[in-house]
């Protein structure tokens, strides 16, 4: 699966920019087989809550390519990554 945008520095939550928090939050998403992310869980905390919540938002605004079975029809399934947060440069 495959992720078809990225991260701007609008999307980053102005709480974590108050508090100057950075980190990586790993995700556990479910993708349809049309490419919609129907549930994300976080599996390793960022230590933000702000961040971790971030995360989910916006991975569920994102379209990705579904999985494919042995005879290359999309189906649902799992996907595992890290989300990266890093302070922007003022």
């Amino acid at each position: 699966m495959r992720q078809g945008g990225s991260i701007g520095k609008s999307a980053y939550p102005a709480e974590a920019l108050k508090r100057r928090q950075d980190g990586t939050t790993t995700l556990t998403v479910h993708v349809s087989s049309k490419g919609k992310v129907t549930t994300c869980s976080i599996t390793e905390t960022s230590g933000s809550t702000s961040l971790d919540d971030a995360s989910c938002a916006f991975v569920r605004s994102v379209r990705f390519d579904p999985a494919r079975d042995e005879n290359g029809r999309a189906v649902e399934g799992d996907a595992r990554f890290p989300m990266t947060w890093r302070l922007p440069k003022d």
